[in-house]
């Protein structure tokens, strides 16, 4: 690399990163949660959809822990990180953590989409009305592509797995309920497995509108190998 390239380069990492939006860099204290601390910017989700997508995986080498994130998309649907913190597991106690600062430093907005997997201490701390994330604050439902791993890891099944993805984006009710039929009649324990999940939680036709805000609307941030995709988020019941 010639001397000016280098120079160049070294000038434009400086600017990016003296121009970053103001963010809270946080320290948890608290004796419930260890190990914690993150990052949130205030001033990013002015600019982005009603949509907020959270998520959690494993971090491996030489730190351990967990990483968790927040994200929402722009007008031309990329990803936009919003917070992360890294604590030592999704616990309750983490995630009500996560949670409650994303409202306190990243938006009071009203009528967000809550976007995330099935793990069991986000749905706890999502169900908290303290914390800011029930109706009509925000609508929680699940991400199609974390709801379809899992069917894949029951049942064995990747060309289901694919028409359990093509459900989620379905628009309409009719030509969804249609579709969906054909899908449960696969087989009864096919039936009994989706029909606990509210389809009002991961379908495009019975959300209410409130993720069709983006084509990407349901796909959770983190790459495979985060919470979502383990046995323990509930989805292999």
């Amino acid at each position: 690399m010639i001397h000016h390239t280098c120079w160049d380069s070294d000038n434009h990492a400086s600017l990016q990163l003296t121009n970053l939006p103001p963010c809270h860099v946080l320290l948890c204290r608290s004796p419930k949660v260890k190990q914690v601390n993150g990052n949130f910017s205030h001033r990013t989700f002015e600019f982005c959809k009603p949509i907020i997508q959270i998520d959690g995986t494993f971090l491996y080498g030489k730190y351990r822990g967990t990483l968790l994130i927040a994200t929402s998309q722009d007008g031309n649907s990329k990803v936009v990180p919003l917070a992360f913190a890294i604590v030592e597991g999704e616990t309750l106690s983490a995630w009500s953590w996560f949670l409650a600062n994303i409202r306190e430093h990243v938006t009071s907005k009203t009528g967000i989409c809550l976007i995330s997997d099935r793990h069991k201490s986000i749905i706890q701390a999502v169900a908290n009305e303290h914390l800011g994330w029930q109706p009509p604050n925000a609508y929680h439902v699940y991400c199609i592509r974390h709801i379809s791993s899992n069917f894949n890891l029951r049942f064995k099944n990747s060309e289901l797995k694919g028409e359990l993805i093509s459900l989620g984006y379905i628009p309409g009710e009719i030509h969804f309920d249609n579709v969906f039929g054909q899908f449960k009649s696969e087989s009864a324990n096919i039936e009994r497995w989706i029909d606990r999940i509210p389809k009002e939680k991961w379908s495009l036709a019975y959300d209410g509108g409130r993720r069709s805000e983006g084509h990407n609307r349901k796909r959770c941030p983190l790459r495979p190998g985060g919470s979502g995709s383990q046995p323990n988020d509930g989805d292999n019941v």
